[in-house]
């Protein structure tokens, strides 16, 4: 199995003016004080295997205060990779052995990495656009193509926004219907890809979360395509493109409402999911022990879907995951960790014994500094 990760340089990046760090092909503690840089560092890794903070924020965000660019360089099995972004002119740039790209297309696969963060309990109980995010990360990862989508999506429902609020003019009109077939074309791809995606996860999320929770309740997922009246669940039988004409209708229907109101309201950026246990919601009725058991199910489930993909090839990154969850949680977790990971913690002592005899590398960060030993 080849090595993901040999070696990583920070250059600006949140708190760090300058970090390097070459991590094990195992485990890797990452250990300091709170606010020190450790999730910083992880995001880092996540950020050169995805082009996006885990976190889910704009990159005017992760650059260091008082610069106006950061740069992340990792080794990657061999070959240099490296992402750039700068504050102004807005821009994000990658290289990967010395040749640029404007686009992040080329970093399909490269090195694909999944990210456990305290934050993933809102995928179950936060709003609808956290699950969106969710849905995401995993077809960024196992869909070439897919980020591209979104992006083309994102750029024609701002252009179509304005329009609808600029006011209903003959001349607007006429404008619009050719933003509605944009609209329609970019959208529906989103929404097919969401879809399968999420008829792949439900079978997996399903089975793990009754091996973990043993409750002996189906647990279904239900994907409710933003703005149409159609719920799709997503264990049933259904025919790929099916929300091209479906769209399409669903923008004809609204129209007029549409121009009222002065936005768009049907599309993947109304996307919702709901996880049904038995037939009662859980983000409304579930406990937060469920809650919580259903989030570790979803991301064990998305790391099956992901190994599967790239043949075993996944590094795993958890920020500060395991103070979140009971002695069962943290030995299903344990049980489940192979390959590269990185795993930041305040209290290294309080990680599972097994856990801390198998990590090779800790590295410590303070102030935005790193120290890297490895296991005598």
């Amino acid at each position: 199995m080849a090595v993901p990760l040999t070696r990583i340089h920070l250059s600006n990046y949140r708190n760090f003016a300058a970090a390097d760090f070459c991590p094990s092909p195992a485990i890797n503690l990452v250990t300091g004080g709170n606010g020190q840089g450790k999730s910083n560092l992880l995001e880092a890794i996540y950020y050169l295997s995805s082009g996006r903070s885990f976190r889910d924020l704009a990159d005017a965000y992760l650059i260091r205060q008082g610069t106006g660019f950061m740069r992340i360089e990792g080794q990657v099995d061999g070959h240099d990779v490296a992402m750039a972004a700068s504050a102004a002119p807005r821009r994000k740039t990658l290289w990967i052995d010395g040749i640029k790209h404007n686009r992040l297309a080329p970093l399909y696969g490269f090195f694909p990495a999944l990210a456990f963060v305290p934050e993933d309990l809102y995928i179950v109980k936060g709003p609808p656009e956290v699950r969106r995010s969710f849905l995401d990360q995993v077809l960024e990862q196992a869909l070439p193509g897919y980020a591209d989508d979104r992006l083309r999506f994102r750029r024609i429902l701002a252009q179509r926004n304005r329009l609808l609020a600029a006011g209903g003019a003959e001349a607007s009109k006429s404008l619009l219907a050719v933003w509605d077939q944009e609209l329609c074309r970019a959208g529906a791809s989103v929404m097919d890809a969401r879809w399968l995606a999420l008829r792949r996860i439900a079978p997996l999320a399903a089975r793990l979360y009754r091996e973990i929770s043993g409750e002996d309740v189906p647990l279904r997922l239900v994907y409710h395509p933003g703005g149409l009246r159609q719920a799709m669940p997503c264990s049933a039988a259904g025919e790929e493109g099916f929300a091209a004409l479906a769209l399409a209708a669903a923008v004809e229907a609204r129209r007029r409402e549409e121009m009222a109101r002065g936005q768009t309201l049907v599309g993947p950026h109304r996307d919702e999911i709901s996880f049904l246990l038995g037939d009662r919601n859980m983000r409304f009725y579930a406990s937060q022990g469920q809650q919580r058991t259903l989030t570790l199910a979803l991301r064990l489930a998305q790391k099956e879907l992901l190994r599967r993909e790239w043949q075993g090839r996944l590094t795993v990154i958890l920020d500060d995951v395991f103070s979140e969850l009971d002695a069962g949680h943290q030995e299903r977790l344990v049980q489940a960790l192979d390959g590269q990971v990185f795993l930041a913690t305040c209290q290294p002592d309080r990680l599972p014994r097994a856990l801390q005899e198998r990590a090779a590398v800790t590295v410590g960060v303070a102030g935005g500094k790193l120290s890297a030993t490895a296991a005598g």
